[in-house]
Order: structure tokens, then C-alpha cells, then sequence
């Protein structure tokens, strides 16, 4: 494999800096990496949930969220009756009373959960910790 440019600044983790920006056209989050803004767009956000509160449609913006967080290979969750979210059952280990588990957390939301606009939005609570 080709060695990785070495970064430009120093990091604490090797967490993507992520950097959005709102088009209102669309109402959704765009990557500065994927693409420029335009020179009046003023603002940018860390992450998905803080820029899709300020799109004028915030469940059609984190249903457009990509799926940037790879999911490790082997990889189950499944959903948690009461709360809504799902987790990795190799961090969170699966109670014999829960039957389906999904490939993906996304998935997991979309067919195991009532709310998967609030579970894939706790995706990033739970998951985003550098592992």
C-alpha cells in the first residue's frame, strides 16, 4: 500500500476534521472536501446534526447524510427497545430476547426501530469516539 500523505496539522486521533456547509437549495450538507461552497455561504458546521438543525427540512438532511464511517467488517447491531438506538453487539452484548440484527447501523434504524430519524442522528453519540 501507498504511504499516507502525513497530515497538515497534528491530530489527536485520526478522526476526519469535517467541515459543512448548508445548501439551501437543496436543504442538505455538503462536504467542503466533496465540494466548495459558494462565497456567500458564511457558516460551517462540525458535524451532520448541528447543520441539518438549521435546514429548512432537517429529516430529508440526515436522510442524506452519507455513510462516511465505515463499518467494521463482521460488524451486527441491533436495535434497544425503549430507547430507540442501535448498537454494536461486539461492544454492547446481544440480550438472548433480541432476535433480528442488521450489517449496518443504518439499516438497524431504518427496519429495526420506530424513529429512525432520531436513531441515526444518536449515531454519532454513540459511535463517534475514534474506535
Amino acid at each position: 500500500a501507498p504511504a499516507a500523505p502525513a497530515p497538515r496539522f497534528p491530530t489527536q486521533r485520526p478522526t476526519p476534521v469535517l467541515r459543512l456547509w448548508l445548501q439551501q437549495t437543496s436543504g442538505t450538507c455538503i462536504d467542503f472536501e466533496e465540494e466548495k461552497p459558494p462565497s456567500w455561504v458564511r457558516e460551517s458546521f462540525p458535524n451532520y446534526p448541528s447543520c441539518c438543525e438549521t435546514s429548512w427540512d432537517r429529516d430529508k438532511c440526515m436522510a442524506a447524510v452519507p455513510e462516511r464511517e465505515p463499518e467494521p467488517p463482521g460488524a451486527s447491531f441491533y436495535p434497544v427497545e425503549g430507547i430507540g438506538v442501535c448498537v454494536d453487539e461486539r461492544k454492547f452484548p446481544r440480550p438472548s430476547s433480541v432476535g433480528a440484527t442488521f450489517d449496518t447501523y443504518s439499516e438497524c434504524c431504518l427496519l429495526g426501530t420506530t424513529d429512525s430519524d432520531h436513531c441515526l442522528t444518536s449515531y454519532k453519540e454513540f459511535y463517534y469516539d475514534g474506535d
